[in-house]
């Protein structure tokens, strides 16, 4: 008889409190980034975390994990959001990668030290195809504001923050716990006339798709989807993301939409020896001088072997569900 795993009352004490420093230290650091985007005259809005903590989890905001900070500047502002960071201590994570290698929605920052932060500025929204001018003008307008600290946050309206749960559920699937919490809650708590207002959003940026697939990973958002007349076709990377995939994957979906055999030469390089600057990111193991970065680029392309039978049947699920579809 397999013995069942038990996790020590005194343990899971140690965890919370650990994890309630790291969000305490990540909130005075979104303070002092708030306080000195005032300065600087930054506009921006805050994403997600301690934003999703306030208006989704208000009788007890701790219970809700975040490990980043999410911002969304405005466009032309941008650019002055990235010199306060560097001001501030922070650097480009990845500095140095290729344009394959970064994130096309948005650029991390970090600061080392005994509680390390991470920001992960944003030019966009995964899933948003509109230009990030559009994405602006549809998700700031009535925005809000916390108190994080002695700071003042700019967070969404309730509408865009609707909008943004289920994008950020369909773009981690039905197997991430605390999404599929943050849609429910969502779902359980936000008036029809909001959801109403939040699809027009979702149709303004042309990612009602994408918005419908979110809300369909629960029975309630389904039931949702249906009274909001939102569309039921869906795409095939909409239905890879919708169970979780695993990263290789989504880089099969990648290598599948990159035109031209070129293209897709250059992607599969960029898979199996990525730039130093990835490589100190992805192992421990290549950060340890250039012996370490050696046997880490040695060790890839086995990773990525033993990764990808997991990866390819998950995309193969998702390409028959499109054949299905068709017929």
């Amino acid at each position: 008889m397999k013995a069942s795993t038990v996790v020590k009352p005194g343990a899971a004490v140690a965890s919370r409190r650990l994890r309630a420093a790291r969000q305490l230290a990540l909130d005075h650091t979104l303070a002092e980034i708030a306080g000195a985007f005032g300065v600087g005259g930054v506009d921006y809005l805050l994403l997600k975390g301690r934003a999703f903590a306030e208006w989704l989890y208000r009788d007890d905001v701790g219970a809700r994990a975040y490990g980043d900070i999410d911002l969304l500047p405005a466009p032309g502002d941008f650019t002055a959001a990235e010199e306060v960071l560097a001001d501030l201590g922070f650097r480009r994570e990845y500095e140095g990668a290729h344009a394959l290698e970064r994130a096309t929605h948005h650029d991390n920052w970090v600061r080392d030290g005994a509680m390390p932060a991470r920001v992960e500025l944003h030019h966009t929204l995964y899933l948003l195809s509109a230009t990030p001018q559009a994405v602006w003008g549809s998700l700031s307008p009535n925005a809000l504001r916390i108190s994080v600290g002695r700071a003042q946050v700019r967070v969404p309206s309730e509408p865009a923050n609707a909008l943004i749960v289920a994008l950020h559920a369909a773009q981690h699937g039905a197997g991430d716990p605390q999404r599929m919490e943050d849609l429910r809650r969502a779902l359980g708590q936000v008036e029809l006339p909001t959801w109403c207002t939040a699809a027009g959003l979702a149709r303004e940026l042309g990612s009602d798709a994408a918005f419908a697939s979110g809300l369909r990973l629960v029975p309630s958002g389904a039931e949702l989807a249906g009274r909001l007349s939102l569309p039921t076709e869906t795409s095939r990377v909409l239905r890879l993301l919708a169970g979780t995939p695993p990263d290789t994957a989504v880089g099969i979906e990648r290598l599948v939409a990159t035109r031209g055999l070129a293209g897709k030469l250059r992607l599969v390089g960029h898979e199996l020896a990525p730039s130093a600057a990835v490589m100190r990111g992805w192992r421990p193991l290549a950060r340890r001088g250039g012996w370490g970065l050696a046997l880490a680029y040695l060790w890839r392309p086995w990773w990525l072997a033993a990764k990808l039978p997991a990866g390819l049947r998950a995309w193969l699920r998702a390409a028959r569900s499109d054949e299905r579809a068709i017929r």
